[in-house]
């Protein structure tokens, strides 16, 4: 083999590892902005829940307009399981993912949402947290997911 054809061997396998390592590092980056989409889809569904619930009189289950009586004995956890003795926490079946029902404003006007979760990403493993406002008539999200 020439000394040519072995320069061109070497630049290709140069070429592809470089692409191989790249390729992984997007890879990384683009998991945690689809698991932060994945559970604010999830804090959106759970909220919704606890607006119905809200909305709805106690004869049916509800909470009849009351906020602090809002929480996981009323609203089926639909990702995970409710923490045993607290029905205001519900953790996801791989441990990835809590929501705490955490309090129902200063004059119960509202229900505050509380999320934390556990992203792979390119920095391996971070707790992220993020939260939101469940109103009768509106979802407001309160802050970005944060990471800690």
């Amino acid at each position: 083999m020439g000394q040519q054809q072995i320069f061109m061997i070497i630049l290709v396998l140069i070429i592809v590892v470089l692409g191989v390592l790249l390729g992984m590092q997007l890879i990384k980056t683009e998991n945690v902005a689809f698991m932060e989409d994945e559970y604010n889809q999830i804090m959106l569904e759970t909220a919704e829940l606890f607006q119905a619930t809200y909305e709805k009189p106690e004869l049916f289950g509800g909470a009849a307009h009351n906020w602090s009586k809002v929480n996981f004995n009323h609203v089926a956890c639909s990702f995970g399981t409710v923490a045993s003795g607290d029905p205001r926490m519900c953790n996801s079946e791989d441990g990835t993912l809590s929501i705490l029902a955490n309090g129902n404003g200063r004059d119960n006007t509202h229900l505050v949402m509380s999320a934390v979760a556990h992203i792979s990403g390119q920095d391996n493993h971070h707790l992220y947290t993020r939260q939101l406002n469940v109103y009768a008539d509106s979802i407001i999200f309160v802050t970005e997911w944060i990471k800690r």
